[in-house]
């Protein structure tokens, strides 16, 4: 019962961090950034006078649009932690006193066998870990920036 319990907590909140980075990174904002970080063509050291030009005429664009990037890194590391903690101190609230859990196959290196009952068992917040790191692809895929193919 606790690890189902806590596998829905893992789960729903690795699902609420997705969301609340998709809603961040969809304001008009960082949007904005990100459209105009994907569509400048600025090389980091010039080679030409073609690209001192252009790193002329976009420096100002381009370094603002770097400053929210780096601002929407920081927010997405933030919102990761914040949720990540707040996922640990429910698992905490809801196994109280339960320490270890019995699951029905072993884990490798993460869990140990009862000789006794014949039973595996493993820490409640392994379970957390297992159930968080499942929908971590709905994360992956809300922070990713899709790259322009080159015509």
């Amino acid at each position: 019962m606790i690890t189902t319990i806590v596998l829905l907590v893992s789960i729903s909140s690795a699902i609420l961090i997705s969301l609340l980075i998709k809603a961040v990174r969809n304001h008009p904002y960082f949007s904005e950034a990100v459209k105009t970080y994907q569509s400048i063509q600025v090389p980091e050291t010039p080679r030409s006078k073609g690209d001192v030009r252009r790193l002329r005429k976009y420096r100002a664009l381009y370094r603002s649009a770097r400053r929210r990037m780096l601002l929407l890194f920081v927010i997405h590391i933030s919102v990761f932690s914040l949720v990540y903690t707040l996922m640990i101190l429910v698992v905490s609230l809801i196994a109280r006193s339960t320490q270890y859990v019995d699951i029905p196959v072993s884990i490798p290196f993460l869990s140990g066998l009862n000789t006794e009952r014949g039973i595996y068992y493993t820490h409640i917040y392994i379970i957390a870990l297992i159930g968080f790191a499942v929908p971590i692809y709905l994360v992956s895929r809300s922070i990713r920036l899709e790259s322009r193919q080159p015509p």
